[in-house]
């Protein structure tokens, strides 16, 4: 009873302390790319922009997790992380350079996106691996995200941009405070391959490269994520196009989270639907989407199909996560995670990128959205056939008369197929 109470303290702990950084991002981060649009630049300009950012970001996952890894401690490079992105946030506000502005919107980048993996490994690590316990308190971030993000959204169409420093200021100071207070998480002292104890290098650590279950994981994500990021960084545009304007984006991407958090708090019960199966349902639900977006005719649909996407995020992050903890030595798990993350939200989106906003300009939104729709289209055949091959090997393994596979359903020797 009292290691259940403390479970559950950590989990509201935690959930909370999610909630609050994320209001980081919904308060500044989401309204860069509107702020840009809207003081002149254009969209090909934009697009370059993003793409550095991406790019930045990813390097930020790998840089900032590796760190945590080799010195295993999340807190201390927690609290560096957040304290830059104050000091950058403000001078990307009050620059009226555009080079200096899109240069430290690319630093943003490195600065604030990898942080919120390394709470992530900080809450795991807390939790002591239970994807039961991390999926609820993960969805602690989604609703704070959904909540701030609707309010943002409505505050600055009526007090403009300049509210966006005030408020991820000061939130980002209270995230400081309760960092602070919260113990750092234990790293554990066991691996089954090899001595905690032995020095943790950036060359042993790119040893997770290695692991093909681990690549097949990074392709879906990467090509998931090159699929959503396009549609997420022109979401004005599109919502724009149809009649809405910046709070809409605000109720759109509010929609979204909750439907993340949603997802998060069903945590327990999608335990029981397979981590690939979780996977392949995400492909499926981003292919559903963007292709709604696509065809709509009002900005209900758009916020509609966004809620899918919501759904996607929902389901791949915890399953992507139950994966790294089942075949990552635990001493890179911290990194795993990050390149996870860089896949998702930013390797993928920076190849994408690079070609979306004159795509767009030249072509027009809807073609850019096909280009999208079928990107979305490879995870779900990557998944469809390594499944399928899966299934094909279990089938043979378990011809066998002595039987000792997970795939039989029970691990029991001796049993008969």
């Amino acid at each position: 009873m009292k290691k259940n109470k403390t479970q559950l303290d950590i989990v509201l702990r935690f959930g909370c302390f999610d909630a609050v950084f994320w209001c980081i991002m919904a308060s500044f981060g989401s309204y860069v790319v509107p702020m840009a649009l809207q003081r002149g630049y254009t969209q090909s300009v934009v697009g370059i922009m993003v793409s550095g950012y991406l790019v930045s970001a990813f390097a930020g996952q790998f840089f900032w997790a590796s760190i945590c890894d080799q010195l295993r401690a999340t807190k201390k490079v927690f609290l560096i992380g957040v304290s830059l992105t104050i000091a950058t946030q403000l001078l990307l506000y009050f620059t009226r350079s555009a080079l200096l502005f899109g240069l430290l919107y690319i630093c943003l980048g490195f600065t604030l996106q990898p942080m919120g993996s390394i709470l992530d490994a900080w809450m795991l690590k807390a939790l002591k691996g239970s994807m039961k316990s991390y999926a609820p308190a993960r969805g602690g971030g989604s609703i704070g995200y959904a909540v701030a993000v609707l309010v943002m959204g409505k505050l600055v169409a009526r007090f403009g941009y300049g509210i966006m420093p005030v408020c991820s200021t000061a939130i980002a100071i209270v995230v400081l405070a309760i960092a602070y207070v919260i113990p750092d998480a234990v790293f554990s002292e066991n691996s089954s391959e090899s001595p905690l104890r032995e020095r943790v290098s950036w060359k042993t650590t790119l040893s997770i490269l290695k692991n093909k279950s681990y690549l097949l994981v990074l392709a879906v994500v990467f090509f998931l994520g090159m699929a959503i990021a396009t549609v997420n960084t022109f979401k004005i545009s599109i919502l724009e196009a149809l009649g809405g304007d910046v709070s809409t984006q605000g109720m759109d991407g509010f929609f979204s989270c909750v439907a993340q958090f949603a997802v998060f708090e069903a945590g327990a019960l999608l335990m029981r639907i397979p981590a690939p199966g979780r996977l392949l349902s995400g492909a499926v639900l981003t292919s559903v989407s963007i292709f709604s977006t696509m065809n709509a005719s009002n900005c209900e649909t758009v916020i509609a199909a966004t809620l899918l996407v919501g759904v996607t995020y929902g389901l791949v992050t915890p399953a992507g996560r139950e994966r790294i903890l089942e075949i990552i030595d635990p001493r890179f798990q911290t990194t795993a995670i990050g390149l996870m993350d860089g896949c998702y939200s930013f390797f993928g989106g920076t190849v994408a990128m690079l070609y979306a906003g004159s795509l767009a300009e030249a072509f027009g939104l809807r073609a850019m959205l096909l280009t999208c729709f079928s990107i979305s289209l490879v995870p779900l055949s990557l998944l469809v056939v390594f499944q399928a091959a899966a299934r094909r090997n279990a089938s043979q393994h378990c011809n066998v008369r002595c039987c000792t596979h997970t795939c039989c359903g029970e691990n029991i020797p001796g049993r008969i197929k």
